[in-house]
């Protein structure tokens, strides 16, 4: 059976202990002005308090992170809807907030934690109850966990962390790794300058090896053109006064060679 809950008490107060002082690093941590707030709800599963508390730091230490465990055990009173006469009852109920993230170390506000009874007793034939009112009577803080610039705590472990010599021996590391980076990228910024320098190089010798070719294959078209030319001035001159039907047969195809090539006048 789903049993159905009205809280008969809207935004009631359970109001806890004294100031919780928790040791810590030399100090303490000392939580106060802690409240439990009971929203009203129609839902079992969903009716859970609210908690507040101011959180005091006096150690030497400026603690970024603090997780904490609350025991909270509070008396309510319970009235059960039951004809032709309501019961009323009072019954001891439990709540366990496994973890308390803080951050700053400032007031904070945790919401919607879990109960870990039943609101209404399983023998309640109707299934219907109020609740009229909780007060605190037993608050219980434990420190899971304490975390600062320089020291991260693990308080259920006992296993204590100095930062400030794992950032100097992961500064260390990284300094390192970057030097070796620095020496492999400087290597390789000279192999790739070498590789430069010997294509430049190699480049240089195919330049200076073809311009000595073209020079040398310039400077036999050069004697090739002088010796035609040489050899059309002389059979310009043998010929320029003859009669076509005079030539000889060799005679007119020099003629004819020397034209196609221009130089029949010579140039």
């Amino acid at each position: 059976m789903r049993f159905l809950i009205v809280v008969a008490v809207f935004g009631a107060a359970m109001y806890g202990n004294d100031d919780i002082t928790i040791p810590l690093d030399g100090g303490s941590i000392i939580i106060s002005d802690i409240q439990l707030t009971l929203p009203a709800t129609t839902n079992n599963n969903d009716w859970k308090p609210d908690i507040t508390f101011k959180v005091k730091n006096q150690t030497s230490s400026t603690w970024q992170i603090l997780k904490l465990r609350f025991d909270v055990k509070g008396l309510c009173k319970v009235r059960q809807l039951m004809y032709p006469v309501d019961q009323v009852h009072e019954e001891h109920r439990q709540w366990v907030i496994p973890s308390v993230l803080v951050r700053n170390v400032v007031s904070v506000t945790i919401f919607n934690w879990g109960w870990t009874g039943d609101v209404c007793p399983v023998n309640n034939p109707v299934g219907l109850c109020h609740i009229d009112g909780c007060k605190g009577e037993i608050i219980k803080a434990d420190l899971l966990f304490a975390e600062s610039s320089k020291t991260r705590i693990d308080m259920i472990t006992g296993e204590r962390v100095d930062l400030e010599k794992q950032r100097q021996e992961l500064k260390a590391k990284s300094d390192a790794e970057e030097s070796a980076q620095a020496k492999r990228d400087a290597a390789e910024a000279a192999r790739r300058q070498r590789a430069v320098s010997e294509r430049k190089r190699k480049q240089a010798e195919d330049d200076a090896e073809y311009a000595k070719y073209k020079a040398s294959e310039d400077a036999k078209k050069a004697e090739e053109q002088r010796t035609l030319r040489a050899n059309c001035t002389i059979i310009y001159h043998n010929t320029i006064d003859k009669k076509v039907r005079d030539l000889t047969v060799r005679e007119e195809q020099q003629v004819r060679a020397c034209q196609l090539l221009g130089m029949y006048p010579p140039q």
